[in-house]
């Protein structure tokens, strides 16, 4: 599905649990697999959170499978549930 960039910017945001905030999270692109992408941001999400993750490109809809520390930073998992190209017109 991807087979992009590495080291690719993102950037994150937190869509379930319920949220207010209007932030978005900066995250970098460490890897990718079929169906999503391993992340790297300075903040730690929970495991099950939904979110949205903003590409160059597109925007995906995911859920975080799984975030482990690393070295001062944290290492997140994504599954992807929805992707839209941002060139795509239907």
């Amino acid at each position: 599905m991807f087979g992009r960039n590495m080291d690719e910017c993102v950037t994150l945001k937190i869509l379930n649990p319920i949220s207010t905030s209007r932030e978005k999270l900066n995250a970098q692109v460490i890897g990718h697999s079929d169906p999503g992408a391993t992340l790297r941001m300075k903040a730690p999400i929970l495991i099950g959170t939904m979110v949205q993750v903003r590409f160059p490109d597109r925007i995906a809809l995911g859920e975080v499978r799984g975030c482990n520390p690393s070295g001062g930073e944290f290492v997140i998992e994504v599954d992807f549930q929805d992707v839209l190209n941002m060139g795509d017109t239907a």
